[in-house]
């Protein structure tokens, strides 16, 4: 099953997270963040890899967050952590659905620390981005990232 015909049979509101983009360097990279979604209550996100060229010391993380104030952040998502040797080209989902599981009333922010391939199911706020956590990226390091997201 190719992706178009993933995408076809998703429903919702389609996002971009994150529109394509390129990273060379060793540092943090966050969209712009996208509003009017805390209507939604539950989503399949969508990370496309390709482009990926990496030493075997480099590591890119990749969160969804979401923020009630746009100053504080909150993972969401975090995506299988991409290394050299694994998460090669291709398309990448995770799901979030709240009503699907209890979680924790009452916690602190996690603004980049959710451990890698893990989801959180919690009902998310107002603004919604994503961050990218890059180590030890140089020399002819590079990566192209896209987050999409289905909401319903």
């Amino acid at each position: 099953m190719g992706i178009r015909a993933i995408t076809a049979n998703m429903v919702g509101k389609k996002v971009i997270i994150l529109p394509t983009t390129t990273n060379t360097a060793n540092a943090a990279i966050t969209s712009t963040p996208i509003f009017g979604i805390s209507g939604y209550t539950k989503g399949t996100f969508v990370l496309t890899v390709s482009g990926k060229v990496m030493d075997a010391s480099t590591t890119v993380n990749v969160y969804v967050q979401h923020s009630p104030d746009g100053t504080n952040w909150d993972d969401l998502v975090s995506f299988t952590q991409i290394t050299n040797a694994a998460i090669g080209d291709g398309v990448y989902l995770a799901w979030l659905n709240p009503s699907q599981a209890a979680s924790a009333v009452d916690r602190a922010v996690s603004d980049g620390a959710l451990t890698a391939n893990t989801v959180r199911s919690i009902h998310w706020c107002e603004q919604m981005r994503v961050k990218v956590v890059p180590v030890n990226f140089a020399g002819s390091d590079t990566i192209t990232l896209k987050v999409e997201a289905w909401l319903a």
